[in-house]
């Protein structure tokens, strides 16, 4: 063989060996596209699974023999409460049980035995205490009376009251998410600490007057960007998926103009989504506050109809924002509901398996950076 005819050969045999490294690369990112879809319809399972497993762990941290006589042993019945509670009651306060956590509905929750166990071995049970927020406390073959006598001792905490609450002019019906306003957030505050602090040692007192002190003067502060915000926000006309958000909007200005949800849990009627529709187009309202544990298919549906962007909002702490990011605090909560309408989606970001969440984000990004590298050396090679 010549050497021209070698150089050949080998030349050839190059270019035959480099396009797999392209090829290799187009497949991983097709693999990874099929692996993050398959994450996204996982995702809420590994949630519910994750929070079920941290539930067993608080529950089980509960000693009722414990030689920390002076540390207040709280239960509380969600994650937002608790939040409260750990800022407000500091280092004399220990939470030791959470029922209601993450993407869980506290009106269709349903406590287990452990938890129930909890509440019998806890010193304090904090509660919304609202009509209709824990229908299995004390609604209708609630769990209050079976809980208190064998735990007689227990101290019940209701946070809200009546002063708190208002009608909703959009359901005729009093709205009992009045948390999402910080200014009811602070009385509800303010009635963790008075309780808390008739549990307290005088040693304490003094702690728990300085812990409430610095988170209401952190929840003034994200009163001041509320403010801050309503110049932007103010006369957006929104539609939305459930009545959770009223009291935040009332305080943007934000104008709500119907519900899509005409029964928690319940899809709404054809006849009330055309009338949704026809709503927006007379109101000229082209956002849609959809809620991000609920399901979506309704609101892709009249988005894609009405040519509207959706708004993610998240009433509950360990809901997740709109970059799929969990909420962990209160002050976060507020936050991610206010930026979410400088983060509008479309219909199609909300497709089968949800928006992107950090998960797949976190599968996706390696995966295509693999790819694009992969394709270059093969674009680049090919000039060779």
């Amino acid at each position: 063989m010549t050497k021209k005819k070698r150089i050949r050969k080998k030349h050839h045999t190059k270019l035959r060996k480099i396009p797999s490294v392209g090829y290799f690369g187009i497949f991983i990112l097709i693999f990874g596209i099929i692996l993050v879809n398959i994450s996204l319809i996982s995702t809420n399972n590994e949630i519910s699974t994750i929070n079920n497993e941290e539930k067993k762990q608080n529950l089980n941290k509960i000693d009722p023999n414990s030689a920390q006589d002076e540390i207040i042993q709280v239960v509380t019945s969600t994650a937002l409460i608790k939040d409260f509670v750990d800022n407000i009651g500091g280092d004399a306060v220990k939470t030791t049980g959470i029922l209601v956590e993450g993407s869980e509905d506290p009106h269709t929750y349903e406590p287990t035995q452990s938890e129930i166990t909890a509440l019998v071995e806890a010193e304090i049970f904090i509660l919304m205490g609202r009509e209709g927020l824990e229908p299995w406390w004390e609604g209708s073959g609630g769990y209050a009376q079976v809980v208190l006598e064998d735990n007689p001792d227990l101290k019940v905490v209701k946070i809200m009251n009546e002063s708190m609450i208002r009608m909703d002019p959009l359901t005729n019906a009093p709205n009992p998410h009045g948390w999402t306003s910080p200014i009811v957030a602070k009385e509800m505050c303010r009635n963790i600490y008075l309780n808390l602090t008739e549990e307290a040692t005088s040693a304490q007192q003094d702690d728990l007057r300085e812990s409430f002190e610095n988170y209401m003067t952190k929840l003034d502060g994200v009163i001041n960007e509320i403010n801050g915000n309503k110049t932007k926000l103010q006369g957006t006309k929104v539609v939305m998926h459930h009545p959770a958000m009223m009291y935040l909007y009332d305080l943007l200005g934000i104008e709500r103009v119907a519900i899509i949800e005409e029964q928690h849990d319940v899809e709404p009627s054809a006849q009330h989504i055309q009338e949704i529709k026809e709503i927006m187009e007379s109101s000229e309202t082209n956002k849609i506050v959809h809620q991000t544990n609920l399901d979506h298919d309704t609101i892709v549906e009249i988005a894609k109809d009405t040519n509207s962007t959706i708004i993610l909002s998240a009433p509950l702490i360990g809901m997740e924002d709109y970059f799929g990011n969990t909420i962990s605090s209160y002050l976060e909560l507020i936050r991610a509901n206010i930026q979410a309408f400088d983060n509008p989606l479309v219909a199609d970001d909300l497709s089968e398996g949800g928006y992107i969440d950090g998960l797949s984000l976190s599968v996706l990004i390696p995966v295509a950076i693999f790819s694009v590298m992969g394709i270059v050396i093969l674009l680049k090679k090919k000039k060779i």
